[in-house]
Parts: C-alpha cells; structure tokens; sequence
C-alpha cells in the first residue's frame, strides 16, 4: 500500500495528516466549482497546477469530512444522484466550493467518505448552522441505515 496524496488538516487544536492510500478503490465523483468570484477574480485551480495566492492557494480554506462506517447499508446511486448535488445547492452560497466522494475497499473501517471543500472552516460552521442543514440532514435515512462521523477543520498546508 502507498501513500497517493496527503493534506495537514487543522481539527480544532490538533494538526492532522490525512494520507490516501493506494487501497482506496476509487473516487467516484468529484464536482468542483470554477467560481472567478471565490478566487479573487481568477479561475479556480488545484494547487498542483502550480497556482499562487488565489489561484489555488488553498491556506485558508476549510475541509470537512463525513465518514460513513463499514457495515453500513448505503445506497451509492442515491447519494451521488441526489443527495450531494442537493447538500451542494443547498450550501454552496455558504461557501461550499466542491465535493468528492471516495468508496473505500473492505479492510478501511469505514465504506464511503465525503470530502466537502470550503471557502473557509467558518464557512461550514455556517452552512451546518443554516435552515438548509435541516434538509439535507433529513435526506440521509433515504441513503444510509447508519448516523455518519463528522470532522472538519482548516487547511493549514496542501501540495
């Protein structure tokens, strides 16, 4: 197993490396938003793009990261169809940027995980604070049988 990609991820007061490894089966979605008006005047861009402040320079952006565990009944088809673009439409004026979702193989404690990419963490304490949390949080028993694990934090560093 190898390491394919690693981000420090700041939970509270805690630095945290996330690393995806190479037993990752694959990611099945990824919906990023190419917003000028969220990147300073500037095409959004990755940071292995080789962007600066602006462009991809994500210092000062937000992560969060909603696990769902193994064993859980989770309906894939639904989830992507459905319940991410709603939890997008429903946040992205909060500051939601994208979203990627990743299906784990069987030795991982956990089958799915989301990756919600933010303006900044304060954007998402807002967004789950919203009327529209509401709505999307009462979306997950159409998809999963099991509650889901709640991280998120502020990125400190990315390559």
């Amino acid at each position: 197993m190898r390491i394919l990609d690693w981000k420090l991820v700041q939970l509270g007061s805690t630095m945290v490396s996330l690393a995806v490894y190479s037993n990752v089966q694959h990611i099945l979605w990824q919906s990023r938003r190419q917003d000028a008006a969220r990147t300073n005047g500037s095409a959004w861009k990755d940071d292995r793009m080789g962007g600066g402040a602006g462009q991809g320079d994500k210092s000062n952006d937000g992560q969060a990261f909603v696990l769902y565990p193994k064993g859980t009944n989770f309906n894939m088809d639904y989830y992507l169809s459905t319940h991410m673009p709603l939890a997008y439409k429903s946040w992205s004026e909060f500051g939601l940027k994208g979203w990627s979702v990743v299906e784990f193989g069987p030795d991982s404690d956990y089958c799915v995980q989301a990756i919600l990419e933010w303006d900044s963490e304060e954007s998402s304490k807002k967004a789950l604070a919203s009327e529209a949390a509401g709505v999307v949080m009462a979306d997950v028993k159409n998809f999963s049988d099991k509650a889901p694990t709640f991280l998120s934090g502020k990125v400190v560093g990315s390559s």
